[in-house]
């Protein structure tokens, strides 16, 4: 498979869980490892940078994309204990694209898989580390905070097709704003680390803080 494939979790036991799709789910890999290991629990990745997981949909900035989502779905398929997997990617960056979803949705539960779709993190306002840092050297206050509220409206798109999906696909979903928001704005920082590596992408600090996010993929 020409893509990022890696176990993660437990060692020592057969992985059940697979994470599949582009940087929007690399970027928790870190946390799943940290949810899997107290369950006992292993997993594995396969990735491929800007790849969205949508069978049948191909990417100019990706070459391969579309063979490539083949193959993970044919590794899924050869691997049974792969009762699980999670999926990910840019949503709102394919909108026109995200109906075939559906068909990567449909594509795992026929094979007798459930499925969980990770939502995108809320959006920063601008990019974190480097806002942060001038902030810092300039002795000035760090950049506002973007709202829960506009953060959540600019997913209201990607959020309407997932509810139409959910008309005629069984999957579940998580929402990392209920680790990185407080009901009124969305954090970018903790413990003077940056949790975005940009805009949009979790930082491996900012992923191992929120391993609980993870848990409904392992709790028996």
């Amino acid at each position: 498979m020409h893509a990022d494939v890696c176990r993660w979790g437990r060692p020592g036991v057969e992985p059940t869980v697979a994470v599949w799709g582009n940087s929007f789910a690399r970027m928790w890999v870190p946390a799943l490892g940290l949810a899997a290991d107290p369950h006992r629990v292993a997993g594995v990745s396969l990735l491929l940078s800007r790849c969205p997981p949508l069978l049948g949909v191909s990417v100019p900035d990706s070459p391969g994309c579309a063979a490539f989502n083949k193959e993970a779905l044919a590794f899924i398929e050869a691997h049974p204990a792969l009762k699980t997997v999670l999926i990910g990617g840019n949503w709102t960056s394919f909108t026109h694209d995200l109906p075939a979803l559906g068909d990567t949705i449909a594509a795992l539960t026929q094979r007798g898989r459930r499925v969980v779709v990770i939502l995108p993190p809320p959006a920063a306002l601008y990019d974190v580390p480097r806002s942060l840092a001038l902030a810092a050297l300039h002795h000035e206050p760090a950049p506002p905070l973007q709202s829960e509220a506009a953060a959540r409206a600019a997913l209201a798109g990607t959020t309407a097709i997932l509810s139409d999906l959910h008309k005629t696909q069984t999957f579940e979903t998580i929402d990392p704003f209920m680790a990185l928001c407080d009901g009124d704005t969305c954090a970018v920082a903790r413990e003077g680390h940056a949790l975005y590596a940009d805009q949009d992408h979790v930082t491996r600090f900012g992923s191992t803080l929120f391993p609980s996010l993870f848990d409904p993929l392992f709790a028996p």
